[in-house]
């Protein structure tokens, strides 16, 4: 049975993607099926071509894209707070006035301890979690799920003690 497996890389595949794939794959197929010999070495050579291509897409596809001019803040919790965790990121332009750090297709993606537990397309949720010493780290990612390049991230150690009451977490106001 033959298998044959794409490899995708960060960012969605683009045409080239699935022309080097095509390119890779014909050119093995040809290999393996074709006896002539003249014709084999062709095939040969589509398959190294479609390989070289199918390396230099997936290094394309894996750069991490520029961080756009956004500056953010974790406004909620705190480093004492109780249980339910709510998450509350603003996000601000240079300038200093508000801009949804989720705005232009981002997402938040958030982790505990180094998990991810959420990525969202908001920029507060509710979380439950057991009390105890946790790291939150709260990160904007691009509209295909990729890290920016510098990273727009912010890490917090809290101390989460028992259930509290549900409250509204502050608001973002205007960034000093």
């Amino acid at each position: 049975m033959l298998f044959v497996g794409h490899v995708v890389g960060s960012a969605p595949p683009s045409l080239f993607s699935w022309l080097a794939a095509l390119v890779l794959i014909a050119g093995f197929a040809g290999m393996m099926v074709i006896r002539n010999r003249r014709v084999r070495q062709v095939s040969l050579a589509l398959a190294i071509a479609g390989f070289a291509a199918k390396v230099a897409d997936i290094v394309i596809r894996s750069e991490r894209p520029k961080a756009p001019d956004l500056i953010i803040r974790l406004v909620s919790p705190p480093s004492r707070t109780g249980r339910p965790l709510v998450v509350r990121v603003c996000g601000y332009t240079p300038g200093g006035a508000p801009e949804s750090p989720t705005g232009s297709g981002r997402h938040l993606l958030i982790r505990l301890n180094g998990m991810q537990i959420a990525e969202v397309r908001q920029s507060t949720i509710v979380l439950p979690v057991e009390p105890g010493k946790r790291t939150l780290s709260v990160e904007i990612t691009s509209p295909v799920h990729q890290e920016y390049q510098p990273a727009i991230l912010i890490r917090r150690t809290l101390r989460v003690h028992g259930a509290r009451r549900f409250g509204n977490p502050p608001s973002c106001g205007r960034h000093v």
